[in-house]
């Protein structure tokens, strides 16, 4: 299932030219992933999202996740613009 997800954004600054950019903010994403995990009945142990992300649209990235039970599954994480993200989980083998 796919979900939709306003996220914070860090602001960071490239070391070239101090243009501003926009990274995702690992920590806002892992706790509205598990919240949506949390509110469709699931649970899990620990969730883990890469830092210095760009917050851009087409981005795509990946946060583990550990399962009560041992097991691993991943967070297929699309930004769909500077501020949302959707996502889609898979157990993984």
């Amino acid at each position: 299932m796919r979900r939709t997800v306003v996220v914070l954004l860090a602001g960071t600054l490239v070391a070239c030219g101090g243009s501003g950019t926009k990274t995702v903010d690992p920590g806002s994403v892992e706790q509205a992933i598990r919240a949506d995990i949390t509110r469709q009945g699931g649970s899990l142990q620990s969730i883990t999202c890469p830092a210095d992300v760009k917050a851009k649209q087409g981005t795509t990235f990946d946060c583990t996740i550990a399962l009560p039970d041992g097991s691993r599954a991943v967070a297929h994480v699309t930004m769909t613009s500077s501020t949302k993200f959707d996502f889609t989980t898979a157990k993984t083998p």
